[in-house]
Parts: C-alpha cells; structure tokens; sequence
C-alpha cells in the first residue's frame, strides 16, 4: 500500500459522521445478536471470558453457560458458570441464543471466524464478537488495552491521517490501516495471524551497532533481554535494564545472575518507572506484565526523566512497554532524543490513540527519524513503533 493509497483508504473509511458512529456503537451488538438479547453463552474461559463474566453481572445479566474447546473443563464451572463442549453447548442453546467470543489474545488474535465455522458445523447458531458487547456497556468495560469506542478515532480523523503521510514503508502502512480498521468496526479478526518474519526489537531494516546502549523500560522479568541475546543480529555495549515492580524486578536480577559472568557485567538493572519528571510515583504492583503507574497503585516507587537520569550515557537504543506511560516517558527523554537520535522502540497499543499520537509525539521531538510498526506477537494488534534515524537504517 502506498502512502497515497492509504490516505485514500482511510479517509474512506472515516467518512462517517460521528452520529452515525455513536449509534453503530450503542446498536451493533444488538442487530448481531437479533433476536436473543442478553441469552448469551460465552466461548472462551480465560481472563477475557471472566472480565466479561464479571462485567454483565454488575449490569444485572447472568450469561447462560460457558463454552470451550479444552477437554478437561468441561462438566466443571469457571465463576459459578457451568463449561461446556461445543457439541453440548450447541445442543443445548444453539437456536435460541448468542455464542459471543471472549478470546483475545497477542498469541492467536480474535479467532471470530474459525470459532463461527466450528460451531456452525454443529448447528444453526449466531457467534458475535465480544467487542460490539464492549461498546453497548462501555462504561462497564471499556478501554480494555488498545479496545476503545470508535467515536475515538472519528475525533482524531486529522491526526490520523497525518500520522499516516509520516509512515516510511508498505508493511507499516498496511498494519497501521489494519489496526485502525479492525477497531473502528469491530473486526478484530481482519488482523493478520502468525507474524513469522518479527523480529522482536531487532527488525530487518536496524542496522546493527556494536556498541549498542539499549535501555529495556519495561524490562518485566527479563524477557526482551533473552530476546536480544539470543538474536544473532544484536551486540551490545550495555543494557540497562528498568522495571519498577519489586516483583519483578527480583525475578529480573535472578535471570542476569544466570548468564555468563562477561555478559552480566554489561547488564546494568534500575528499579525506577520512567516518567516526564523526576521523584516518585504510585504504581500498582501485580508481578505480572501489567504492573503499571496507577493513580490508584498501593505502592510508591521511584521515577525519573531518561533526561535526568542517563544524561552522561550516550543511549543509542530505547525500548519502552510501560502499559500506557510511553508518552510521559518520550517527554521526559526529550532532550536525549534531540541530542543523540537514539532508535526508539516504543509499544503503540496501550492505549487506542497511541497508535497515531505518540507518531507525532515522536516526529514533533526528532523530524529526522523513519516510523515504521511491526507486530510484538502472532496476534497482530500489540504493534510496536519503531523510529530509526537514517544513519541506522539498513537500506
């Protein structure tokens, strides 16, 4: 897709009128789910399946059952729901209810239209997506991760697509009109699958830098550190390592102490949240990957500006996946980012908009940097930005 060929698109796309966008949301889930209302059985018993279970209980709606391909949960319940196979399932309510898929995932994507043929091979059935449900009862559900009212991208039309004219390659101009397709009209499933040519902070069009200082915000448990060191193309001067949950910071350090003692002195681990200022924050610490700064966080934990505290470091390399703080961190590493032209790798689905403003964000702070998107995992949706100055381009 050319740049031109993707204005196009898009403005086709998001030609309709914010009126017509506020009723498709309020309407969507029950034209699909005509005639059954709230008779619903949910496929799928993972975290997504109980979010939704939990959700439509505080709306007074009790799902009829759950369903599931796995084996070994069927004739058990999952919150007080009884799991069934498909086959029972749709023997039981087939014809007079609403299977809404609950499985979302940065593995599989939003496996809609394989779940919609399973089921029909069994039966007559209606198989909605769960996000149209996400729209009806948004203040219950919404924003769930990059998951938000459509009407949100209508009202950033403009930035959108300037956003998109800032765009340097095919590849990302198609994934970024994907992403923005999927969301505004609720198919998930348009998504890509298996992304088999990712390289995860190491894509094709980087050149490599021996004397690579990468700063791994978000570093959880060690994760993108095993990546990058069992990437052929990567080498590195150092890595510097932050994650603010105590949790995870532990398991972090218990992974470095278990490599070679010349790569251990190279690792450098920060128990600081990056923020547009220097001090301390409230975080919510979980242990998991969505330990994140939260107005609501039980925790106090350092913070500090890239600015501040690496201004004697020549960074030449940013990951950030800080569950929705990555535009306070640009901020705060402004300087840095004007002095030294460090490739930035930055998570754009946290948050809906995040997929064109922190774009702008970052060609407002550096104009010289090419903006490319690759997807993080098989799913398609988690894409990740990258901006590369053009003395670290591969071609």
């Amino acid at each position: 897709m050319s740049s031109e060929q993707l204005i196009v698109a898009l403005e086709e796309l998001l030609r309709e009128s914010p009126e017509s966008v506020a009723e498709r949301e309020q309407t969507t889930f029950d034209r699909l789910a005509a005639p059954h209302g709230n008779r619903m059985v949910l496929f799928g018993t993972g975290g997504l399946g109980k979010i939704t279970v939990a959700g439509l209980r505080r709306l007074g709606i009790e799902p009829l059952a759950f369903c599931d391909n796995n084996q070994t949960l069927w004739g058990e319940e999952v919150e007080g729901l009884e799991v069934l196979s498909p086959e029972a399932a749709v023997q039981k309510f087939g014809t007079n209810t609403s299977f809404v898929v609950t499985i979302w995932s940065d593995k599989i994507g939003h496996p809609l239209e394989e779940v919609r043929k399973q089921l029909s091979e069994l039966g007559q059935v209606t198989v909605v997506s769960f996000l149209p449900l996400f729209w009806k009862h948004s203040s219950t559900f919404l924003p769930y991760f990059s998951l938000d009212l459509p009407s949100l991208i209508t009202a950033g039309r403009a930035e959108i697509l300037r956003c998109a004219s800032l765009i340097a390659d095919e590849e990302s101009r198609l994934l970024f009109f994907q992403n923005i397709k999927s969301r505004f009209l609720a198919q998930l499933e348009i998504l890509p699958g298996a992304i088999a040519s990712c390289r995860q902070f190491v894509p094709e069009f980087i050149k490599p830098s021996p004397q690579e200082v990468f700063i791994d915000a978000g570093a959880y448990n060690g994760d993108t550190v095993k990546l990058l060191l069992n990437s052929p193309n990567f080498s590195f001067q150092e890595i510097i390592a932050l994650e603010p949950d105590p949790m995870n910071f532990k398991d972090l350090n218990r992974f470095v102490a278990t490599l070679e003692v010349g790569v251990q002195n190279r690792i450098r681990t920060i128990p600081v949240a990056l923020s547009n200022r220097d001090g301390t924050i409230t975080f919510a610490s979980s242990g998991t990957e969505q330990a994140q700064i939260s107005n609501s966080g039980g925790l106090t934990v350092s913070c500090g500006k890239i600015d501040t505290l690496f201004e004697k470091d020549t960074v030449s390399f940013i990951k950030m996946d800080i569950e929705g703080a990555e535009p306070d961190a640009l901020q705060g590493a402004s300087e840095t980012i004007s002095r030294l032209a460090p490739i930035l790798a930055i998570s754009a689905y946290h948050h809906i908009t995040h997929l064109w403003r922190l774009a702008l964000l970052i060609h407002e702070l550096h104009g010289e940097y090419s903006l490319s998107y690759r997807p993080h995992a098989a799913g398609g949706w988690d894409l990740i930005l990258y901006a590369v100055p053009p003395h670290r381009l591969l071609t």
